[in-house]
């Protein structure tokens, strides 16, 4: 219990100081988004604009790609990790 609550406290000021404490995935590229460590979650989905029959938006191949930041979450409590001290601007 003790452990938990020191990771807890523990602040993070660069992203790999927080990858290598909280053994993140490596083959992942990493990132800061708003404060949080993130990966990039690229997916397909169909073309809203053409039904899947082909339009300019899609490169009329009735899908488009697109991504999402995803946070990285810390197992033992569930919050997200948190980076202070890099620089958002």
């Amino acid at each position: 219990m003790e452990q938990s609550n020191q990771k807890l406290e523990e602040k993070f000021y660069t992203k790999e100081e927080a990858i290598v404490n909280f053994r993140l995935d490596r083959r992942k590229k990493w990132f800061v988004y708003c404060g949080n460590i993130c990966y990039n979650h690229e997916y397909t989905a169909p073309c809203l604009y053409c039904n899947g029959e082909g339009c300019h938006e899609c490169g009329f191949q009735g899908k488009l790609r697109s991504s999402c930041p995803i946070p990285a979450f810390d197992p033992a409590t569930g919050n997200t990790i948190n980076v202070e001290g890099e620089n958002f601007s």
